[in-house]
């Protein structure tokens, strides 16, 4: 699995709608520091769900200020303007990570999955890469990832 896989934090909600490509932006006040355009994100939708549902690949990352990224994301972001700037409250900055080839895993991923590896894994508050996982948990994940089908692949390929 590439180095800088993603795991990613989201609501259900919007889970489900990066999922469905109804949203193509994530929204996020930090942006991860190694995130680059290519890079592999796997979807963890918090509670109530608290799974592994989906993954997708970094298309681009956009950062500036509130005000100047809401133009560009309106459309794509999932949220209304007052979600947005409600989210965002007084930051400096904005990130926007545009996301492409979303796929649903074929078989959800749960905490206690997650935690038949690695006993006390907590999921990330917001994100956390992938190398930092234990090794049996990255390829418990990378089995999940590879049985959602061809997309997985052509999603790795264009990391590579």
């Amino acid at each position: 699995m590439h180095e800088r896989t993603l795991l990613l934090s989201v609501k259900p909600k919007f889970a489900a709608k990066l999922l469905r490509g109804e949203k193509t932006v994530e929204l996020r006040r930090v942006r991860p520091r190694r995130i680059e355009p290519g890079d592999v994100v796997l979807l963890y939708a918090t509670a109530p769900l608290t799974l592994f549902v989906g993954f997708c690949r970094v298309a681009e990352v956009l950062q500036d200020s509130p005000a100047a990224l809401w133009p560009k994301v309106e459309r794509s972001a999932g949220v209304t303007r007052a979600e947005y700037f409600r989210y965002f409250g007084a930051a400096g900055r904005a990130i926007g990570i545009v996301i492409e080839r979303p796929v649903r895993l074929s078989d959800d991923f749960s905490l206690e999955d997650s935690r038949r590896y690695v006993p006390d894994f907590r999921p990330p508050q917001s994100f956390r890469y992938f190398s930092s996982l234990d090794e049996e948990l990255r390829d418990a994940l990378s089995d999940a990832m590879h049985r959602a089908g061809p997309n997985y692949r052509e999603a790795r390929r264009a990391s590579m």
